[in-house]
């Protein structure tokens, strides 16, 4: 098993949009957890799945997109988060992420 995934903030806003629509329903079935209870105890299996499914994809986008993820967290370090100044690099990103 590869290690370890970046978690790092620029890693998690670059991928934030394919974690969103990938971890979907294990999001879903976490909030609605949460509302019906409050106990933080009684969400703990259906949080672990919410971090799974992220670490999933920060490890894909790692493994699959080496490249264009790279350049991308990069331009949005460089920026200062300035999404709209990277639009190249997460179109290129986002394009590899749909070709694999």
């Amino acid at each position: 098993m590869a290690g370890s995934p970046d978690t790092s903030y620029m890693s998690l806003l670059a991928a934030a949009p394919l974690i969103g629509s990938n971890c979907l329903e294990v999001n879903k079935a976490f909030v609605q957890c949460k509302q019906k209870d409050e106990n933080p105890a009684t969400c703990l299996s259906q949080g672990e799945k919410v971090t799974a499914c992220t670490l999933k994809v920060l490890r894909l986008a790692e493994q699959d997109c080496k490249d264009s993820f790279s350049a991308y967290k990069t331009c949005l370090h460089k920026s200062n988060r300035n999404i709209d100044s990277c639009r190249k690099q997460q179109a290129d990103f986002e394009k590899c992420w749909g070709d694999r």
